[in-house]
Parts: structure tokens; sequence; C-alpha cells
């Protein structure tokens, strides 16, 4: 939706009088037929005080007529199109990001650097500004423009080179274009941890979403400062929910582990005495020892059965912790 622009001053402060518009810095006055004239396209609505145009049919078609231009990566129709859309839709995150994106990918066919640089930093600050304008029904678009940038860094392009006397090529300046793909991957980093951040803590699902982007692209851009920052944030739901987990769970373990540790020490003060009666100086009758041996191996095997419980007390404690390693 825009205002009627009055042709004399170029105010666009008019209001409905009388059945008239009556510009209110100059004075000029337009008949209803004239205000529908004078806007160029859209639909007119003269209902209330104030003229508004809806160029919602507009956005669409040059939408269409952008992305069948992206799907034959014909980049100056995708900057065109997406321009006219950016236009009349300055919000659409689509627009913002792919109008840049088609101006840089005509400059990779280009041998001068400068020409690609001034590209690439539209494009980082069209990044920079996607969240502002984020909406959850454009959580598809977060996808694709992630998957673009990523393409930028397999994509082929131009660059300068020097040559010996022998013209064998000694230098040539390729890294500093591939230095742009990972400025743009590294906006795209904070883009989407600003997004997460729009969701609140019980979100996980949604933050996970936007911070796998994030940790994706972190690695892309080469920066271990972000992929570190990327990799605590992604981990950070499930450092708390293995913190509330064994802060729930460790007094339970570390209550029945003391408890088999008791028992464990008792049967192995059984057995002990046990075998003093057989080592000891008085020879004991057959039966009775045999009954002693019969005695120390049930001890032995309840040892065993409580040193099992242990490991598997570790295990569990184990697995517990193991939740708090980071995300490869």
């Amino acid at each position: 939706m825009r205002q009627l622009t009055c042709e004399m001053c170029g105010s666009s402060n008019l209001v409905k009088e009388g059945g008239v518009f009556v510009c209110q810095s100059c004075g000029c006055k337009y008949s209803v037929e004239e205000a529908k004239r004078m806007m160029i396209e859209g639909t007119v609505d003269v209902s209330g005080s104030t003229v508004m145009v809806d160029n919602s049919s507009y956005v669409q078609r040059y939408l269409q007529n952008a992305r069948r231009a992206y799907e034959k990566q014909d980049w100056e129709e995708v900057e065109k199109y997406y321009n006219l859309v950016e236009q009349n839709d300055p919000t659409n995150i689509e627009a913002i990001f792919y109008s840049a994106y088609g101006k840089a990918r005509t400059t990779l066919i280009d041998k001068d650097f400068y020409r690609k640089e001034a590209a690439f930093e539209v494009l980082r600050r069209s990044v920079s500004v996607l969240d502002d304008n984020y909406d959850p029904s454009e959580r598809d678009i977060v996808e694709r423009v992630s998957a673009d940038i990523a393409k930028l860094h397999s994509a082929s392009f131009v660059y300068e080179t020097a040559k010996n006397g022998y013209g064998t090529t000694v230098r040539d300046d390729s890294a500093k274009t591939a230095a742009l793909f990972k400025s743009v991957s590294a906006e795209f980093v904070e883009t989407c941890i600003n997004i997460a951040n729009k969701f609140g803590s019980d979100d996980v699902d949604e933050r996970a979403y936007f911070l796998g982007f994030a940790l994706s692209h972190a690695k892309l851009s080469g920066n271990s400062a972000l992929v570190a920052q990327a990799k605590g944030l992604l981990n950070a739901p499930a450092i708390a929910r293995a913190n509330r987990e064994f802060a729930a769970q460790s007094p339970e373990l570390e209550e029945e582990a003391r408890q088999l540790v008791e028992e464990r020490k008792e049967h192995e003060a059984e057995i002990l005495k046990l075998q003093a009666r057989i080592n000891g100086k008085e020879k004991l009758p057959r039966n009775e020892r045999k009954d002693i041996d019969t005695t120390i191996t049930a001890e032995v095997g309840k040892v065993r059965a409580i040193e099992k419980r242990l490991r598997e007390l570790v295990q569990k404690r184990d697995a517990i912790a193991s939740k708090y390693k980071a995300v490869k």
C-alpha cells in the first residue's frame, strides 16, 4: 500500500474534503477520478480520507517473474524483478535478499574485484537485516537463503592471475573472492542467531532449526569463534535438560550406590570370616567345611551382583553426562 502523491508539490498529505482530495501542503484539489488516474498501478482505495493503492497483485506478478528467472539462473533478471518486489513491498525478506544476491552473482563473471566487493557488501548488508523483517510464515525462505549462500562457496568465478615469463601462473586473487563468500556466511550466522532469539527458551525445536543454520555457516565462514558460539547456543537446551535430569536423579543414584557399597563391605567381611574358619588351626569336619564353601560361593555371588549394579549406575551417570558433550 502507498499514499497518493500531489503532482504539484510532491506531498503525500491529501485529505478528502467535500468529495474531492485536497493537498494539505499546496491546496491543489483532485477529483476521485483524477486520483485514480494519477495512480500508475494497483487497486485504489478512495473510501477514506486518504488515498491508498494496493500493489499486492503486482508484487505477486513480479515474484513469479523473479522466481522463474532464478530457476533459469538469469541473475540480471533475478536482480531486476526482485528489485521491483522490494520497491512495492520493502519488508519482503525474499526480495531484500535475492535482489542483492542476483547482483552479486552477476559480478562473478567480472574480473574487476572491486565491483565484486561492492556487490557483496550490499549482499552482506541485506543479510544483516533479514532478522529485522522475519515473520514465522517465512521459515522456508530462510532455508532457501541458507542453501543459496552455501552455493556461493562452490560457485565458479573469474579472477585475476599473474604469470611469469614462461606463461606459468605464479599467483592469483581468487582468495579475495572466497573471502567475500565467507563474509556473507559470517553475517548469516548472526542473522540466524537473532531469529532464534525471537523464540522463547521453551521453543527448543524452533531455536535449534535456526541455530543449525548458524552452525553450518559458522563452519563455512572459517571463523572458529563463530563455530564455538553457534555450538554453545545449539547445545544449551540439551545441557539444560541434562542438568535438570542429573539434579533430579543424582541424589537417588548416590544413595543407591552408597547402600550397595555398604552391603558389599558386609559380604566381603563375611567371606573373610568364613575363610578364616577354613584356614584355622582346628580341622573342620568335611560336612561343615562343605557348608562353609557353599556359603562363601553365595557371598561371592552377592558381591559380584553388587559390583554389576554399581557399574550400571556408573553407566547411567555417564549417559546423563554425555549430553553435555558438544555437537560435532
